[in-house]
């Protein structure tokens, strides 16, 4: 693996098609506006990362591009096509993979067996049981390259519960790969990970790019500037600026509203 992370610049963006178009997406619970007219693009090849306070809206609006929830007005366009009346599994089948804040990984299943299921699921094929579902050597070998290809191809048959917290993450990393998604969203990787371990994240995820483009919702900074290519900020559900990494730590308002915040 190697260090040297390099953003795309905006012209070759331009080049590109978008995967995701996110056009004038809004969500309200009552009184609480959650997503306020909220457009936004993800292209080829591209990490842009959705930034903002606590309370900003940035789970939300995953959660409208995953299907979990129903936006109120706008689009949400996926390789061209309007995917809103899908729901959650029929965008994932589309090519829409998600992670979560809290690790979703089967804890009393092992690595290899939480593999196979995410591979089962984009086959289509199922079993009454794992035990002959080992038996089928495409399924564990394929499985088991989807472990190797996140560093754990030695760790297969370790329980899930006894896996350390950084690699219960790239577990979840190897599931989505078992979808051979064309979109990675991903909400908080970096969650309860040490230094270590989210520097090893940045690098795996940096290479990642090039399978999927990732829409990615992270606090940390340090994460963010080392691997977006651009940069959304969300603030009381609605985005304030999008621009480079630089563009954003230089802008006085994103600064006032988050980088200099407390909670940043």
């Amino acid at each position: 693996m190697t260090n040297n992370i390099v953003p795309i610049s905006e012209e070759l963006l331009t080049m590109k098609k978008p995967v995701i178009s996110i056009k004038s997406l809004s969500k309200s619970f009552g009184a609480l506006i959650a997503s306020d007219d909220i457009t936004i693009d993800l292209f080829e090849g591209e990490i842009h990362a959705l930034i903002g306070p606590n309370g900003a809206g940035k789970s939300t609006l995953i959660k409208q591009i995953a299907g979990d929830l129903q936006q109120d007005t706008g689009e949400i366009y996926f390789n061209d096509e309007e995917v809103s009346h899908l729901d959650v599994v029929g965008r994932a089948r589309a090519g829409l993979a998600r992670s979560f804040q809290v690790s979703s990984v089967a804890s009393q299943f092992t690595a290899l067996q939480n593999t196979m299921l995410a591979v089962q699921g984009k086959s289509n094929r199922t079993y009454g049981f794992f035990k002959p579902a080992l038996k089928d050597s495409s399924l564990v070998d394929k499985a088991y390259s989807f472990l190797s290809e996140v560093g754990l191809g030695k760790r297969g048959n370790i329980i899930a519960a006894e896996l350390s917290h950084g690699e219960r993450r790239r577990l979840e990393m190897a599931m989505a790969l078992a979808l051979e998604p064309k979109v990675f969203l991903l909400d908080e990787p970096m969650a309860g990970l040490g230094a270590s371990g989210s520097k090893d994240l940045t690098i795996f995820l940096s290479e990642l790019k090039e399978k999927a483009p990732i829409l990615l919702v992270e606090h940390d900074m340090e994460a963010v500037f080392a691997l977006a290519d651009r940069i959304s900020v969300l603030v009381y559900g609605r985005i304030i600026i999008t621009g480079t990494v630089d563009e954003i730590r230089n802008n006085s308002e994103v600064r006032e509203a988050y980088l200099g915040s407390d909670d940043a």
